[in-house]
């Protein structure tokens, strides 16, 4: 029984199958793939991850986009006008930048920049020779160093881009380029400011958006085009989409608001057009000497210059004109005679002008006699002058004046005891309220004045043998606040004792001042050199740069119904300041007619600045563009050009009264 019972207990127990057999499948060999999981699709993205990337450029490759992209900008502009290029310029600095880091895309977008502005700017080193009287080698430094701190807008911009889309990869493109472009073009400071949407001042139907939006509004329509080219492009060129999707709402609303801003502009120009027809017109007479500025300001020409000058007012005169336009600074004679005192009489004036106090107060009764008689005052009688003042001579003798010396009008006035009076020098004082006309006739040349004897006063008026109202340019003096200093010594003093002001005078029919305007903006190292009041020895350095004065406020003139606004020169590529005149202009009636002056001088062609016809669409009015060197153009409301215009073609609309009228920018 022992060894039976040892015998079950060494036999193996049979084991007994559950009720519910559960089967385990075998875990996989790790060195053997099954077929069907070869065959498995592979698992979706996550939300998290890296959506499909397009076409990654090489180096050489983004070299080339970059230096496509920044050729492309600049080619839309001015003076190559290529502007269809702006709406894909920005597509390849798009792709240039794929797959790099911000740090590398600011490189890029600094090289593209620099490339823009370069080739839009590159006039501004003759600028600074010809103003600044700078070497070559120092204007071309300058030059690129301005151009390249301008051209960081660009490298900001795609940094952004760049920046964000690396932190949000599932974010499109265009939610980081179009808001960041607008707001680094909006802030970014720049010495020669223009946007993106300037080059669109050809497409009229594109820029009457701007009545509404400014420039960046059609910086934002640029883009959207460019981001519309970019996004299809980068669906395209994508090897391996994936979950990329065509970005089908963005392409169809960017359409969409193209298409809605083109309508707008059609719209908007045939109403103004319509305005236009009924409209009134004011004649305005340009005058252009053709003188380039080195002979403006040759002092062995000046009157010469004045006699050209003086006969093409004439023959404008002779047309009919109601106003004529001179040049910035084009009035410069060696010899001024004018009145500062502040009144309308017109026979004081003229009195004022030429005699000293002492004898003026004695020969005026005679002269309001003069003019009693002959019902206009005697200087406006010609051949009465000579007459006039040989008795005039004789009396002043009798009275215990000295005779004039040979030298008059360079010794003359009460410390020579002369009974006519010092005329200004060069420059007239800034409170000058009178510039004495001239009524003798003109003669073919300046030589055959002095063969004549024309009396010197008649030669070298501003107004000589035309009565016509006079809108011109030219430099004015005064002592600083504080400071008391007579005329003949202000001249004289040093930059520090004096201030000098780049202006635009209008003169009624009679020699009277009606407004001026001192120009706010001035020209960097050509009309004034930074940080020059704290450190004088610059002047040592660059002795020829110019040391103007800025003036404070925009000021605006009546004339026939017709309230004008000023700009010189540079102020008119500064589209926050360009606005102020027509607002002024339009501050205190706003349906009264208005009209805006705009004077530049021997500039260059514009480079990607802020352009005329589309300062003219954005407040809808008329520009005249006048130049000193045989240039100036017309644009009509809402930007379009006028033909070529020759300064004998006097015909210019005059502002509509209406809600929005229709002013009128003659520019300098």
């Amino acid at each position: 029984m022992a060894a039976k019972k040892r015998s079950i207990k060494k036999s193996p127990r049979p084991e007994s199958t559950p009720p519910l057999a559960v089967a385990t499948a075998p875990a996989p060999d790790p060195q053997v793939a099954s077929p069907q999981a070869a065959e498995a699709p592979p698992a979706p993205a996550s939300p998290q991850s890296t959506p499909p990337q397009p076409w990654t450029p090489s180096f050489w490759q983004r070299l080339l986009l970059v230096v496509c992209g920044g050729c492309a900008i600049f080619l839309a502009f001015p003076t190559y006008d290529l502007w269809p290029l702006a709406y894909v310029a920005l597509v390849p600095l798009l792709f240039a930048v794929h797959g790099v880091s911000a740090k590398q895309a600011f490189a890029w977008g600094a090289l593209s920049g620099a490339i823009t502005n370069v080739g839009g700017f590159y006039w501004i080193s003759n600028l600074l020779q010809d103003f600044g009287h700078m070497s070559t080698w120092l204007a071309w430094i300058l030059c690129v160093l301005m151009c390249s701190v301008q051209g960081l807008v660009f490298a900001l911009w795609l940094a952004a881009v760049r920046y964000v889309g690396a932190r949000l990869p599932q974010w499109p493109t265009w939610c980081t380029a179009l808001p960041a472009l607008i707001v680094f073009e909006y802030l970014f400071p720049m010495l020669f400011p223009w946007y993106l949407g300037n080059s669109q001042y050809l497409f009229y139907p594109a820029i009457q958006i701007a009545d509404i939006l400014g420039v960046l509004g059609i910086t934002a329509l640029v883009a959207m085009v460019n981001l519309v080219i970019y996004e299809s492009l980068r669906f395209v060129t994508t090897p391996d989409r994936g979950p990329l999707s065509f970005p089908r709402r963005f392409v169809l609303i960017g359409t969409a608001l193209c298409i809605a801003t083109l309508l707008y502009g059609v719209i908007r120009i045939g109403h103004f057009d319509r305005l236009a027809a009924e409209a009134d017109t004011l004649h305005i007479g340009m005058v252009e000497a053709d003188i380039g500025i080195w002979e403006k300001e040759d002092p062995r020409k000046l009157d010469n210059n004045l006699h050209i000058h003086h006969n093409l007012s004439m023959e404008l005169a002779e047309r009919g004109v109601d106003l004529i336009i001179w040049p910035e600074s084009s009035y410069q004679s060696p010899y001024i005679w004018g009145s500062t005192a502040s009144t309308s009489d017109l026979v004081f004036l003229e009195a004022d002008a030429l005699f000293v106090p002492a004898f003026r107060d004695a020969i005026l009764p005679a002269m309001r006699l003069l003019h009693t008689a002959f019902g206009r005052p005697i200087h406006h009688l010609a051949p009465m002058q000579r007459p006039f003042h040989l008795a005039v001579a004789r009396t002043a003798l009798a009275r215990g004046f000295e005779q004039l010396p040979n030298a008059f009008p360079a010794v003359c006035g009460d410390p020579h005891k002369t009974h006519l009076r010092c005329p200004f020098r060069r420059v007239p004082p800034d409170d000058i309220r009178f510039f004495l006309p001239g009524h003798e006739d003109l003669v073919p040349n300046r030589m055959s004045d002095l063969q004549r004897g024309t009396l010197l006063f008649n030669q070298l008026a501003v107004q000589r043998a035309f009565k016509t109202p006079l809108l011109f340019g030219s430099i004015t003096i005064r002592a600083p606040e504080g400071i008391d200093m007579p005329y003949q010594e202000l001249v004289r003093a040093p930059r520090s004792q004096r201030e000098l002001f780049n202006v635009s005078l209008l003169l009624d029919a009679d020699g009277r001042v009606l407004g001026n305007y001192k120009k706010v903006y001035l020209l960097l190292f050509g009309e004034y050199i930074p940080f020059a009041e704290s450190f004088p020895w610059i002047y040592d350095v660059l002795p020829e740069a110019g040391s103007f004065n800025a003036g404070t406020e925009v000021s605006v003139m009546d004339f026939q119904g017709v309230r004008l606004g000023m700009m010189i020169c540079y102020e008119d590529i500064l589209p926050a300041f360009n606005r102020r005149p027509a607002r002024a202009a339009n501050h205190r009636q706003r349906h009264q007619r208005r009209l805006v002056w705009q004077d530049q001088r021997a500039l260059p062609p514009p480079g990607p600045g802020d352009h005329p016809r589309r300062r003219s669409a954005r407040v809808a009015a008329a520009l005249h563009q006048h130049r000193g060197l045989g240039l100036h153009r017309s644009q009509r409301p809402l930007g379009r050009a006028d033909p070529h215009r020759g300064c004998g073609d006097p015909r210019s609309p005059r502002p509509h009264p209406l809600r929005h009228p229709h002013p009128l920018y003659p520019s300098g």
